[in-house]
Parts: C-alpha cells; structure tokens; sequence
C-alpha cells in the first residue's frame, strides 16, 4: 500500500491532489486498484467552507472494476469548537467494482456489484 498528497493554496482557495495504491493478494478478495483523487477547497468566509472533489479507482485486475466519485462538503463553524457540516456523494461503479459512501464512522450500505451509490450526510461536530 503507498499513499501519497500534496496541496497548494492560491488565497481562500485549496487545490488537493492524491494517489493511492494497493496490492491485495492475502485477501479471500484479490484486489490491486490505484485511485486518483483531485479536490478543490474554497473558504467563502471565516465561518464557512466549500468543497468539490473527484476520484476515479483504475482496478489493475484487467477486470474493468473501476469506479469514480463525485463529493461535495459544506463547514459552517459555529465556534472555534463546534462546526455542522453537509455533505453529498455519488459513486459510479462498473462491472463488479462495489465501492460505498464511507470515510466516517459510517461504513456505508453495502452495494450490488456495478451498482452506483448516492448518500447525503449532515452532522455537528464538536471537538473537546
């Protein structure tokens, strides 16, 4: 597994770029993928935060189990310890690539093989 990230501030904005691989071969699932991911961050005030992402998940397999996600994410900081937050995403899976919405405690429902999936999240967090 290798991860790898680098951002770049241009004012109130953040461009991130990402890449991820992964060579599975112990697992009951043989699983080699790299994932590319580009996300852009704009602060629309001192209390507020939009952000866009893409990635796209290459299978190397040669199965054509690849997938792209589109996520949107919004931060309104109520005080320097309590923001909420909204978030929206959309994943395209094809043949039997079956990636979910996850990344919080959350683990995302489980998918049919090639099956798409939408997810809306809203939440508070504070943080001690």
């Amino acid at each position: 597994m290798f991860n790898a990230g680098a951002s770049y501030a241009i004012g109130a904005n953040r461009i991130w770029l990402a890449f991820h691989t992964e060579n599975l071969t112990h697992t009951p699932k043989y699983l080699q993928h790299d994932v590319y991911q580009i996300s852009d961050s704009y602060q629309l005030s001192p209390f507020a935060l939009l952000s866009l992402m893409y990635g796209y998940a290459h299978d190397r397999t040669g199965a054509g189990n690849n997938a792209q996600q589109l996520g949107l994410l919004f931060e309104y900081s109520l005080s320097k310890s309590t923001e909420l937050y909204s978030a929206a995403g959309f994943i395209q899976n094809r043949n039997k690539a079956a990636y979910t919405l996850s990344g919080t405690a959350y683990s995302g429902l489980a998918t049919t093989p090639g099956t798409d999936t939408r997810g809306i999240g809203v939440g508070l967090v504070h943080k001690f």
